[in-house]
């Protein structure tokens, strides 16, 4: 039951932005936490990352600006486990990292840019959640497993 691994945020953006600064969910990062903290970062939690390039003179460094879903992330992860076991153990096998998950909310895939899907997902009430079902589904060619979560609702 493991999660296909994207690489690691700091070796992802490091060498392609030019050893910049990181401003991580509006909290800027030290050099020497940057790498750390960076790599214990889901990398489907991030929904935006944009860099403003500093000088072409070398004399000022790029800024990463990474913004990630990681509070409501957490949120509907928590709401979605009183509801599934299943979901509860597999989220916690794999670090509550999201991998290749795919919600359905009322039997319609739940679809769209990574930042509306985590919205979608945490805006969902918990009060009207009739159950929450968990499938894993091989991967294409013998790879990495589908998580598939199904989430229905009081209001269809």
């Amino acid at each position: 039951m493991t999660v296909a691994q994207e690489p690691p945020l700091w070796e992802k953006y490091n060498a392609k932005y030019d050893n910049p600064v990181y401003v991580l969910d509006d909290k800027l990062l030290s050099d020497a936490s940057a790498k750390k903290i960076l790599n214990s970062i889901d990398p489907f939690s991030v929904t935006k990352v944009v860099v403003a390039y500093g000088s072409s003179s070398k004399k000022e460094r790029n800024i990463a600006y990474i913004t990630t879903g990681i509070v409501k992330i957490t949120a509907y992860q928590k709401k979605f486990s009183a509801f599934s076991n299943e979901y509860r153990n597999y989220m916690a096998a794999n670090n509550y990292r999201e991998g290749p998950c795919f919600y359905f909310l009322n039997r319609t895939a739940v679809s769209g840019a990574r930042r509306d899907i985590i919205e979608k997902l945490y805006n969902i009430p918990a009060s009207d959640i009739i159950s929450v079902e968990f499938d894993l589904k091989p991967g294409a060619d013998g790879g990495d497993q589908m998580a598939m979560i199904s989430i229905t609702t009081k209001n269809k």
